[in-house]
């Protein structure tokens, strides 16, 4: 409720900042990765921002930020995580089955309509529609991870704010902890290979998502001037995009699909993953903490 779109033409902000800062770390690993090795594969592990950590740092540190400023953080990591499912479902799915999908869509009409209700019923009937969509997206070929995107886009507005609340603690004490568990469990066999393109790639996303999400916000400026964020200051972008580095859910889940049959370069992709994330996770309180 920080008035930033009152203005619609203030969405321009986050979309451009959310847009560049995706392509901007995929264009510096496919500059750094050789295309003809199997690590080129690799390219859209660092696009994606973990929303839930990236506003678990955010609340913590950025007491003295502008309301807005958690505004543009979680628009733009929505809009770059829609932008990095896309090219999941686009470059990763496999074996397409257009019934399956057909089917996903038409549930994720009814979890739309049913949505709109009140009382336990709806939210029975909610959870097994996304439950049943989520099902047959996986059947689909095309990666189940769309489906999540879809149903959170069709999710009343008026509804948003009580939802977040609702099932962020769950998420942040239970789900993305299991996810943790089964998904990040690594083997070192391959060595950690810090001087290998991949590794060195990926360990510069923290930069790479300053840059983009920067310039991203320097362009939509010259297209809005000052419309929305108002409150906020070039160094208050430049904090948030701090935050742009957090990748973990997407990120890994691109990783094991990329790399399915190669654990050696699964393994690195995850463990500098992490470290790029880490780096995020410090750098994004120090800055946001340098706010007087």
């Amino acid at each position: 409720h920080s008035g930033a779109f009152r203005d619609r033409r203030a969405l321009t902000i986050p979309t451009l900042a959310a847009l560049f800062g995706a392509l901007v770390p995929a264009a510096i690993f496919l500059i750094l990765v050789p295309s003809n090795t199997d690590a080129s594969a690799g390219w859209p592990i660092p696009m994606a921002t973990d929303v839930t950590f990236a506003l678990a740092i955010f609340a913590v540190f950025s007491k003295a930020m502008p309301p807005s400023a958690r505004t543009f953080l979680l628009s733009f990591a929505v809009i770059d995580d829609i932008i990095a499912i896309l090219v999941i479902a686009i470059f990763l799915g496999t074996g397409f089955n257009p019934t399956f999908l057909l089917a996903a869509g038409f549930a994720a009409a009814a979890f739309w309509f049913v949505s709109r209700g009140t009382g336990k019923t709806a939210i029975a009937l909610s959870v097994s529609l996304a439950i049943v969509g989520w099902y047959f997206m996986l059947q689909s070929g095309v990666q189940p991870a769309v489906i999540g995107v879809v149903l959170g886009l069709l999710v009343p507005v008026a509804k948003l704010e009580q939802l977040e609340r609702a099932i962020h603690p769950w998420v942040s004490l239970v789900v993305l902890p299991i996810f943790a568990f089964f998904a990040a469990g690594v083997s070192l066999n391959g060595g950690v290979a810090l001087a290998s393109a991949m590794t060195i790639a990926l360990l510069l996303r923290p930069l790479g998502k300053v840059l983009g999400i920067t310039f991203g916000v320097g362009v939509a400026k010259l297209f809005v001037k000052d419309s929305g964020f108002k409150e906020m200051t070039w160094g208050d972008f430049v904090r948030v995009s701090t935050l742009g580095g957090i990748g973990f859910t997407v990120a890994l889940l691109i990783s094991r699909s990329v790399f399915e049959n190669q654990p050696e370069l699964a393994s690195q992709a995850t463990i500098a993953t992490l470290i790029a994330m880490l780096a995020s996770m410090i750098i994004g309180a120090i800055a946001l903490s340098t706010k007087k």
